[in-house]
């Protein structure tokens, strides 16, 4: 299926072919044509469409006829509209961008500026999907008016007619901007304002103030204070409109980049960790793959539990780091062939302490930690580090308790071999609800059920 659906009206089989060429080959487009204004009205009545290019010179009627009939209809009112015209004349420029017209080429222009228009269009069609608005002015009437403008450009808009109301609505939803007068009664905007930036999971919300007040210690006031724009009533709702799409396509383009720095920061620092941990299992050949059987285990756990695709790739990473610990522990300890005395077993407890300092500072892995940190705790209190106790014991490190417990006991350690599947399960049941958590051991049983447990080895199923 396309990404996008494209109308081309125009009655010159020439005119469609060039443009088909144009964009077809290089955009992912699903392309419908209309020789005339009626066949095109019909068409957007059977399908939506992402963008609609109509020529000037139409059999019928004119280009800029049909954009106004398009702009008042409720199907296609926010559906950009590019009108192609063989005369770059001022007037037909002016006159279709009153009609509502969204670009304006002439034919002349259509290989030098056809693509990177219509591109245009639908990178701004996709910053405004989904995006919400929250709208404060103690005037319904200015509410009315500039919800309007924001619905035809294609956002969701919010209202609140003032300070109070407004921060009830922040309590249930996170709008990606904020647009608030400052003058209100019960709670004005800059105490709006300020309470906003007070609250951590709000703060980096984008806030647009608009106030009948123009003197430039106002405006700078404002400025002083974080806001990204100021509008003077009265103003141009098509002004608003720009200034809207310019903070949203700032700040996109801000988290954008944020977002790639994280990720390449994430794969850097995974890609030392991921070596940390072959160095770990390189230092152990009893324990060599450990981390990877528990890794697969409780991810496939989290995914019974309901665990999302995020979920479930969180909770692999956590599995594979949750021994990096014990890349601090002495090679006596960690290799000793018979039991650790006190002083040792001590020792060895502070691996889940190290693994968690180990990955404190990458931000990207903060909801993992809980797993390498608390994977040893046991569901009666008498676990480590922490001696938490039943569900104080986060869920994914309470699942990979289990994991660990299933992978330790059935592989070979260098202080006994490792034991029969039998024998194993065995182990698992007699502890449920001691050790182990009762609800993960029951996961963990299903997920057995889903390996045909008894037809092969259950490690080396992912």
């Amino acid at each position: 299926m396309a990404q996008y659906r494209l109308l081309l009206v125009d009655a010159d089989p020439l005119a469609l072919q060039t443009i088909y060429g144009i964009l077809g080959g290089n955009m992912d487009l699903e392309l419908r044509s209309a020789s005339s204004g009626a066949k095109a009205l019909e068409l957007t009545d059977e399908l939506p469409f992402d963008c609609i290019l109509i020529s000037m010179e139409l059999p019928d009627e004119s280009g800029i006829a049909l954009c106004q009939e398009l702009r008042n209809r409720s199907s296609t009112k926010a559906v950009p509209v590019v009108i192609i015209s063989l005369i770059n004349s001022e007037a037909n420029i002016e006159a279709s961008f009153k009609a509502g017209a969204t670009a304006y080429l002439t034919s002349y222009e259509l290989g030098t500026r056809l693509l990177d228009v219509v591109q245009n269009i639908l990178k701004k069609q996709d910053m405004r999907q989904g995006r919400t608005i929250l709208v404060v002015d103690d005037a319904p009437s200015v509410c009315d008016i500039v919800e309007e403008a924001l619905t035809l450009t294609g956002f969701t808009v919010i209202k609140a007619y003032n300070g109070r109301e407004a921060l009830k609505a922040l309590e249930s939803v996170t709008p990606d901007l904020i647009i608030s007068d400052i003058v209100m009664p019960e709670i004005d905007g800059i105490t709006l304002l300020k309470t906003v930036r007070s609250w951590p999971e709000k703060a980096a919300i984008p806030f647009m103030a608009m106030s009948a007040f123009s003197e430039r210690s106002y405006l700078l006031r404002m400025q002083h204070m974080g806001v990204e724009a100021y509008m003077v009533k009265p103003f141009n709702m098509d002004h608003l409109v720009m200034q809207v799409e310019q903070i949203l396509a700032n700040n996109y383009n801000m988290l954008l980049k944020k977002r790639e720095f994280l990720e390449r920061e994430r794969g850097l620092l995974l890609g030392t960790i991921t070596s940390l941990v072959a160095a770990l299992e390189a230092r152990d050949p009893y324990t060599h793959g450990h981390s990877e059987n528990v890794a697969n285990i409780v991810s496939q756990m989290v995914k019974i539990a309901g665990g999302s695709e995020a979920d479930v790739e969180a909770a692999y990473l956590g599995g594979r780091l949750h021994d990096i610990g014990k890349i601090g522990i002495p090679d006596a300890i960690l290799l000793k062939p018979g039991p650790l005395n006190s002083d040792e077993m001590q020792l060895i407890q502070q691996h889940p302490v190290i693994g968690a300092h180990i990955l404190e500072p990458i931000s990207s892995l903060a909801g993992i930690i809980s797993i390498v940190l608390y994977h040893h705790e046991r569901y009666d209190g008498t676990g480590y580090p922490n001696r938490l106790k039943g569900k104080e014991i986060p869920l994914w490190a309470r699942m990979t308790a289990v994991a660990d417990v299933y992978d330790a006991l059935s592989s070979d350690r260098p202080y006994r071999p490792s034991m029969s599947i039998e024998q194993t399960m065995s182990v698992i049941t007699s502890i449920r609800g001691s050790h182990l958590c009762p609800e993960c051991t029951d996961i963990f049983m299903e997920w057995v059920k889903q390996q045909e447990f008894f037809k092969g080895d259950i490690k080396k199923t992912e």
